[in-house]
């Protein structure tokens, strides 16, 4: 990921911290994401993928969450590493 580079929260390498920049899809989608915590400016780090893409798990506010990769695309993030800089 490049510095100041915005992607989907999919394409983010294990590993990585992001910051949450903004949330697209259907409205309903982005009630459902806030009410776990992911609105913009919230801090993630992807923790893993499994084998074949399905899922996601990401440490949002100390705690695991697992998500889809279909609602991940909607998920934009910037790297932590840039936004500390």
């Amino acid at each position: 990921m490049e510095t100041g580079e915005v992607i989907s929260l999919n394409a983010l390498e294990i590993g990585r911290s992001a910051v949450l920049v903004r949330l697209g899809g259907p409205l309903r989608k982005k009630k459902k994401f806030a009410d776990i915590g992911l609105v913009a400016g919230t801090p993630l780090r992807l923790e893993g993928k499994a084998p074949f893409g399905g899922l996601l798990r990401i440490n949002v506010l100390g705690s695991s969450i697992t998500l889809h990769s279909n609602d991940a695309e909607h998920i934009l993030v910037e790297s932590a590493e840039r936004r500390n800089s």
